[in-house]
């Protein structure tokens, strides 16, 4: 069960190219926050402007999480701290 008074994450991703233009892969996924030893919580993004995309996502609790994300099969991990 997800507690409705957890903090929210908010997440934006930019992908750019080496001269900062926009780059529009062909698949970016959803993304998860991942924790050790627990399930993982979907951060579903949507595409917003060129090359930048949004997401929210509930953690189940406060701690170390991970935000993973594949974009066109490449899998990246940004670590978060949640209070």
């Amino acid at each position: 069960m997800i507690d409705a008074a957890a903090p929210v994450l908010a997440a934006r991703l930019s992908i750019r190219d080496e001269r900062g233009g926009p780059v529009q892969p062909q698949d970016v996924s959803s993304g998860v926050l991942q924790m050790s030893g627990m399930g993982s919580t979907p951060v579903v993004m949507q595409k917003t402007s060129s090359g930048v995309w949004r997401g929210s996502g509930r953690p189940s609790m406060s701690g170390r999480w991970s935000f993973v994300v594949a974009i066109e099969g490449e899998q990246m991990s940004v670590p978060i701290d949640i209070p």
